[in-house]
């Protein structure tokens, strides 16, 4: 079940709350929970010429895991593809790939270039 405390519910109040921290930082989002192949880019935005891809990573209060380690290798790999692909679909020059953690539904880092999307 996908209630307001599930899972699911947390990730999309994450992923606006940092939607609404980039808008504000002036970048420009053009969507959330893009599909790419099969992988999924939870906020892709420009900000300014460069094409950011971020990955949000949510937990509650009191986790135990760093929401910032909690990207594996693979997910950066499928992170890196997929900043590839959307370079490609929409013409852009620069990419680079951001992480936000919000825990407890706040905003507690926003790491820009925190994965290398050059790197294989």
């Amino acid at each position: 079940m996908k209630g307001p405390g599930s899972t699911t519910a947390r990730g999309r109040v994450a992923e606006k709350l940092v939607a609404d921290h980039l808008t504000n930082l002036g970048f420009i989002v053009v969507a959330r929970d893009l599909r790419v192949g099969r992988d999924e880019v939870d906020i892709l935005a420009w900000e300014g010429a460069t094409l950011v891809v971020v990955e949000v990573r949510s937990r509650r209060a009191g986790a135990m895991v760093d929401p910032l380690s909690s990207v594996s290798r693979a997910k950066q790999r499928r992170l890196r593809a997929a900043l590839a692909r959307c370079m490609v679909d929409h013409r852009a020059r620069d990419g680079r790939i951001d992480v936000a953690a919000v825990v407890g539904g706040a905003l507690v880092d926003y790491i820009p270039n925190a994965i290398d999307y050059t790197e294989t």
